[in-house]
């Protein structure tokens, strides 16, 4: 089946025992491949200048547990990179894998891990970052870990939706933090800088009403909303 409209062009076919969709406008293209079940097994993106001037700038490929309708992987290749993502049984994705290619092999760039409660909701995403001395290194020189966490609040009172508490770690350290009350408007904010200095902003009805700057966790310096005198020295 063939169908065309203005520069848009969409194609049915049959191609090494899968059904394909190809459609295309202007010098880009995208082909679909289904199997036997109409599953999506693989699209490729193609970029075509002229008749003898065309390449894949980028594949996906699904892969399924048994007669399931929803994959379970999903493999993204590039000219120089392969990005892998891992699927639940729920549809949620629990894990993604970055690698570069130098020489025909893989090498691991990044890995994403992420859960979630029972409703569905994202309750922590941990990154972990592969570090080398340039693209065609191949041998990992360090690991940056960051770690960030949501802990959900029932909604107030009046049933408006309370944000998740948010706290962020790096390498195991805790760096920020967002903590909000029952009251929608009110919360506090954290930053940790140095290992020794920390600040904290008090928000009432989404307005800073306080910021406090500690030391070794004493406070050394509070800044008021409105007030004339600027910051204060420990109380």
């Amino acid at each position: 089946m063939f169908s065309e409209l203005d520069n848009e062009v969409i194609e049915r076919g049959f191609e090494d025992g899968y059904q394909t969709l190809v459609y295309s406008i202007g010098g880009k293209v995208k082909k679909n491949f289904y199997d036997g079940e109409y599953r999506l097994a693989k699209s490729e993106f193609w970029e075509i200048s002229t008749l003898s001037d065309s390449r894949i700038v980028k594949s996906e490929l699904y892969e399924y547990r048994n007669s399931n309708k929803k994959p379970f992987l999903k493999l993204i290749k590039y000219d120089s990179k392969i990005d892998k993502i891992f699927y639940s049984e729920n549809n949620l994705i629990e894990k993604s894998e970055s690698y570069k290619i130098v020489r025909d092999k893989p090498y691991i760039t990044k890995i994403s891990l992420f859960k979630y409660d029972s409703q569905g909701r994202q309750t922590e995403i941990k990154n972990r970052d592969f570090s080398y001395n340039d693209e065609e290194d191949t041998k990992r020189r360090s690991v940056f870990e960051k770690v960030i966490k949501y802990r959900y609040n029932q909604p107030d009172a009046q049933g408006n939706e309370i944000p998740p508490n948010m706290y962020y770690y790096e390498n195991g350290e805790l760096k920020s933090y967002e903590h909000y009350t029952s009251v929608s408007g009110t919360y506090t904010m954290g930053y940790y800088f140095d290992k020794k200095y920390s600040v904290v902003t008090v928000y009432q009805n989404n307005q800073k009403i306080r910021e406090i700057i500690y030391l070794d966790g004493n406070p050394v310096r509070i800044h008021r909303k409105d007030d004339p005198a600027g910051p204060e020295g420990k109380n």
